[in-house]
């Protein structure tokens, strides 16, 4: 029986494979030329593709497949089914797939639903449409699981199963292989998980080289290459709009991609992503970022309604807690219980033992600290710099060894020196810090009085020597200033530590906890406000000793060999004590990670999670363990006010978290190299790199706040979301305010080394910064030169900030605007070395601080080749200063980059900001019609300005004051505003009326003048006037003024010295006239010639008789005459009949001729006599 099963089972097999075999077209059978051979098959027709997707059903079918793309191929007319999965190599070779027209409902969909692991697709070029919608089936989501295991469990939720959502990619649906150098072109549109090319690509999934032109649409997680990122997105271009149509859910949409937690690297986007005040989580190259985003460049208009940003929309930071896996809850509930049960004793056992052992090692390592400091007697860490009085004994001792034969002067220097006091630590400081002020000023008595002994030093030993000293003798007041608080602040760490014991003994969690946060804020307070100082300055002074020694080496002489051993022994020390800085720093770090660990264990059990006493029901233990960490009641649901409230106490931290990425290792929470040069515009939170850093939504539960993902932060945690190295040029306009030049609102995480130059505008809201318009986390190492509007809290690096440090700023505010500041407005943590140009704004909010916000001439805040002296805290290890030219300090994260795609871009771009030179341009319909550059602070002169062609009816002007003196890059754009056509005087009637095209507002205003001109004696004067219009207006004005005697018929002006005379009509009692400037004027009354002219006409007539008379004798005189010899007519008819009856023409003109010559002698005369008198009256 087996048998006979056995052949019948091998038969059907092998006629299942027959048919199989005989259904493939002849492309598919494919000899194999030994065992393992891939098979190969080409494409060429319509039918070739459509033959192949509709194979490609399961992976095993095309895994190690090799298919190539012999030429372009037109889908249109063909129906077909995509590929379900494909898992081999497709080959393009640069040809297209056009025309291709697809319609889904269900998830994961494109033109191939599935690349599996280890497939490729290269080379190919799609066009076509692609569209889905949502859809009701698909995979179980979280909430489904939870459910499931809740109500097996016996306890009642209201958890709502959400329908499953499409995933939509032009090319690939997910991807799980490798997508290079593909293209799509066309329309796609779906509900979530959109993209141009990938819908979404799994963290072993890796995109590179890959192009979209198409328009996509989706609800959100929409890219334009890729919707939903968890792997690697390289060399990719975007220069299709998305969502260019409103979408009013819009959620999380990005130019390359919607949702990032894996790699976008060097990708493009030139296109407009965004519709106008719609959508939230919007970005130029991702909406929604957690992952890593490296040397990206946005350069199209991003739109939407907030969370707005040229790189992203927002960024959630990386924390180290995260929900359980879910996978250990099993589908039997007995096993449930055990488990849970199991788990719950676990977890309180560890976290018991996990408090004990933080405990002891912060017993341990605060004790460190406090010897380190020397608080238990000893030597300790600022006690090492009283070696520096030793180094001034070496010093005087060399100088007096030199000098027995030197005056008194130098007598006293020795003196000062070798008094050093070795009492107590804060008065041996005192007396170290007077002893360098009073050698610093004895040495330069000693080069004034033209000593023979420091002229033995050429002027740089001199100068070197001079401001090591001086640099020496500032670490000694820091040290000594920290000094005085250190043993208070000390003390307070100690007594926290007993009293964190002693709760800890008594099982006081709530007072351990407190505790512990207090200790956290006491060792904050001594790196920021006492360590980071002292290491600054000791740098400084490091510098300033090496720079002498290497002036000592050149100037070889007697006094300069004697004092390099000293100046090598105060080297030496401080290279001593910035190592021990450096440690206690390190150490003390390390101190408040544990400390935050031990925080989070007490709040665990204060929230719950491990109650003391144990849970004796299922339910119970499955409402603390899961329901806290993904679900909650409606009623604990957060806003983002409430979350900023909630998690107002984060600590950011900037570490590298090393993870593996599509075969590759990379970093997490960090967006670094990135450049923005697009407009960013929208409601609220915007910002030239990203709009906001924070966290959109979650529950809370007791004190813990969980969020979407699953992941559990405290009030304590610490997280990383870290901006680093970026520039942003592109303006941002922010509706209702917190608007940043690189982050809107950064509710917590690390802003360093970016640059923007830009405007930012709020018309209707405040917290507008330079940096950050609002950052509770720590900016530092930034620069911003930028044109502010707010109205309120309004700051050149923040509006309201926390930690600010090491820091300039360039900003021009519009207004005058309450908690506002060229640094910050408001500022509510560590505020140190920052600086700004002299420019009438203050440094926060009303006053400078000395040390905090620093008001600098612009001629201290640039140079060439080093540091500017007065910009303490800015050391050549982090800025960089240009050469042969006057340039602002460059930050060498920019400067000295190490990107390696865009890292000439950005260094360039770095260089271009810090030349102090500006450039100016002038803008006609978006054309520039003008452009050069010129100096700080130089005023245009009207050659330099061009002329704006006027237009009837519109006022044309530049839109911001050419008189303004030039203090930053500057674009001029012409304007076209609606005219006011006519402008009066306040009179009734007006004395004088103007038409032109008049800005709105603009004003004219009359008086009477005394006349400027002289005018001939045939002008009689009327009145004078002069006239204003305010804005000054230039171009043709015609003018109407009052003449109610009517006497006035002309108008006199002066040009230039010079009078003239201008033609006016009379306007019933007005005179009117036209000029192409305002000014002074004559009405004038030209004097009538009526006498002359009836002059000239009298002596006209009289010459007009005598011509007559003469003419009347001349013809009496012909009738006496001899008669002529020629024929006459009137006298010889027969003459003339024989003239005419011969036919002699020639003697008829004559004798007409001379019977016409009288008159017309007479007629001459009269002519002659009418020009002569033309000639006169013209005259």
């Amino acid at each position: 029986m087996n048998r006979i099963s056995e052949n019948l089972r091998r038969g059907l097999a092998f006629m299942a494979a027959l048919v199989i075999l005989v259904s493939c077209p002849a492309e598919y059978i494919c000899l194999a030329e030994g065992e393992g051979t891939a098979p190969v098959i080409t494409i060429s027709t319509p039918g070739d593709f459509a033959a192949l997707a509709k194979n490609c059903v399961y992976d095993s079918y095309s895994r190690g497949m090799q298919v190539t793309l012999l030429n372009d191929i037109d889908m249109s007319g063909t129906e077909f089914e995509p590929m379900k999965i494909f898992c081999g190599t497709f080959e393009g070779g640069g040809h297209r797939i056009t025309n291709i027209d697809l319609n889904f409902d269900g998830s994961a969909k494109g033109l191939c639903f599935e690349l599996g692991e280890g497939g490729e697709i290269r080379n190919l070029n799609i066009s076509g449409k692609v569209k889905a919608k949502k859809v009701t089936d698909g995979a179980a989501s979280i909430s489904d699981v939870i459910g499931s295991v809740v109500k097996n469990a016996g306890i009642s939720t209201d958890i709502i199963n959400e329908n499953s959502i499409s995933v939509l990619g032009g090319i690939v649906g997910k991807n799980q292989g490798r997508v290079i150098n593909c293209s799509f072109d066309g329309e796609i549109e779906g509900d979530a998980i959109v993209g141009g090319i990938v819908g979404q690509n799994e963290e072993n999934g890796y995109i590179e080289a890959c192009y979209n032109v198409s328009s996509v649409l989706g609800n959100k997680d929409t890219g334009g290459v890729v919707g939903k990122n968890y792997g690697w997105v390289k060399s990719s271009k975007n220069s299709g709009k998305v969502n260019s149509s409103p979408v009013e859910e819009s959620h999380n949409i990005g130019g390359i991609c919607g949702i990032n937690d894996g790699v976008l690297e060097n990708c493009l986007n030139d296109a407009e992503i965004g519709y106008k005040n719609v959508g939230i989580n919007i970005g130029g190259i991702v909406g929604n970022q957690s992952g890593c985003v490296i040397e990206c460049q946005n350069i199209g208009d991003i739109f939407g309604s907030k969370s707005v940003g040229g790189i992203f929309g927002r960024f959630e930071p990386y924390t180290d807690i995260s929900i359980e896996d879910l996978d250990r809850v099993k589908d039997d509930v007995n096993e449930i219980r055990e488990n849970v049960k199991s788990d719950i004793d676990n977890s309180w056992n560890n976290t018991i033992n996990d408090i004990d052992s933080l405990r002891d090692r912060l017993n341990n390592d605060i004790n460190g600290v406090l010897d380190r400091f020397g608080f238990f007697g000893g030597g300790g860490l600022l006690s090492n710099l009283l070696g520096l009085s030793g180094t001034k004994s070496s010093l005087s001792g060399a100088l007096d060894s030199l000098t027995s034969s030197q005056t008194g002067l130098l007598d006293a220097i020795r003196d000062r020196i070798s008094s050093s006091d070795s009492g107590s630590l804060t008065g041996l400081l005192d007396s170290l810090s007077d002893s360098a002020r009073e050698i610093s000023d004895d040495l330069g008595g000693l080069s004034e009085s033209g000593s023979l002994l420091l002229d033995q030093l050429n002027d740089e030993t001199k100068g070197s020597l001079g401001e090591a000293l001086d640099s020496i003798n500032n670490t000694i007041d820091t040290a000594n200033r920290a000094g005085e608080s250190l043993n208070d602040v000390l003390q307070d760490v100690d007594n926290l530590i007993t009293d964190a014991n002693d709760a800890y003994n008594d099982g006081d969690w709530q007072t351990l906890s407190d505790r512990l946060d207090s200790l956290d804020g006491r060792l904050d307070y001594i790196q920021d406000t006492m360590l980071d100082p002292i290491s600054s300055s000791i740098t400084s002074s490091l510098n300033a000793v090496t720079r002498t020694l290497n002036s000592i080496r050149n100037d070889s002489n007697d006094i300069a060999d004697a004092i390099s051993g000293p100046l090598k022994q105060a080297e030496t020390i401080l290279k001593n004590a910035k190592a021990q800085i450096d440690a206690a720093n390190e150490q003390i770090t390390k101190i408040r990670t544990d400390i935050k660990q031990a925080i989070e264990k007490v709040n665990d059990i204060l929230s719950g999670l491990f109650p003391t006493a144990k849970p004796k029901t299922v339910g119970s233990v499955i409402s603390d363990t899961i329901f806290m960490t993904a679900y909650a009641d409606e009623k604990l649901d957060l806003n983002e006010d409430e979350i900023k409230d909630t998690l107002k106490n984060l600590t950011s931290v900037d570490i590298d978290i090393s993870r593996n990425v599509a075969g590759m290792n990379t970093d997490d929470a960090l967006v670094m190299y990135c450049v923005n040069s697009g407009e960013v515009t929208g409601e609220k939170d915007l910002g030239g790199i990203g709009g906001t850093i924070g966290i959109e939504s979650a529950v809370k539960y007791g004190n813990n706040v969980t969020l979407p993902s699953g992941k559990i932060i405290t009030p304590t945690s610490i997280v990383k979301a870290v901006v680093n190295g970026c520039i942003s040029e592109g303006e941002v306009f922010s509706r209702n305010g917190y608007g940043g030049g690189v982050v809107g609102d950064a509710s917590f995480g690390i802003i360093k080394n970016s640059v923007t130059e830009t405007n930012i505008t709020s018309d209707e809201g405040g917290y507008v910064g330079g940096i950050a318009g609002y950052s509770k986390g720590k900016i530092y190492n930034c620069a911003a030169i930028s044109d502010l509007k707010g109205s309120d809290h309004v700051g050149g690096i923040a509006g309201e900030g926390d930690t600010i440090a090491t820091c300039y700023a360039l900003p021009r505010i519009d207004g005058v605007v309450e908690k506002s500041g060229a640094i910050t407005g408001t500022a509510g943590g560590v505020v140190q070395n920052n600086y700004f140009i002299k420019e009438g704004l203050s440094g926060i909010d009303g006053t400078d601080y000395e040390g905090k916000a620093v008001a600098l001439d612009y001629t201290e805040m640039t140079g060439a080749d080093n540091i500017p002296e007065k910009m303490t805290g800015f050391s050549n290890d982090t800025w960089y200063m240009g050469s042969g030219d006057i340039f602002l300090p460059q930050n060498r994260v920019l400067s000295d980059n190490s990107a390696s795609n865009i890292g000439a871009l950005i260094k360039s771009k770095s260089a271009e900001y810090a030349a102090f030179h500006f450039k100016v341009k002038f803008d006609i319909d978006e054309e520039t019609v003008k452009e050069f550059t010129v100096d700080y602070n130089t005023v245009l002169n009207s050659e330099e300005i061009p002329d704006i062609e006027p237009r009837d009816g519109y006022c044309p002007q530049w839109d911001k004051d050419t008189s303004d003196p030039i203090r930053r890059n500057t674009i001029f754009k012409a304007e076209y505003l609606d005219a006011v056509k006519t402008l009066g005087t306040a009179e009734e009637p007006p004395l004088l009326l103007v038409e032109g095209n008049f800005k709105d507002g603009s004003e004219v205003h009359a008086w009477e003048a005394d006349s400027e001109g002289e005018y001939s004696g045939d002008y009689k004067t009327v009145a004078a006037y002069e006239f204003e219009i305010t804005p000054e207006y230039s171009g043709k004005i015609k003018v109407h003024i009052r003449d109610k005697d009517e006497d006035g018929n002309c108008i006199g002006i002066v040009i230039n010295g010079k009078t003239k005379i201008l033609d006016a009509e009379r306007d019933g009692s007005y005179l009117v006239f036209e000029t192409d400037r305002a000014g002074q004027f004559t009405v004038l009354h030209r004097r009538s010639n009526i006498w002359k002219i009836l002059g000239i006409l009298l002596l006209a007539f009289g010459l007009l008789i005598l011509i007559g008379v003469t003419a009347y004798k001349r013809s009496g005189m012909a009738k006496t005459k001899p008669k002529d010899k020629s024929p006459n007519l009137t006298d010889n008819d027969a003459e003339k009949n024989k003239i005419v009856a011969d036919g002699d023409a020639e003697k008829l003109a004559k004798a007409k001729a001379d019977i016409k010559e009288p008159k017309q002698r007479e007629r001459d005369e009269i002519s002659t006599a009418k020009e002569k008198y033309k000639k006169t009256v013209d005259k």
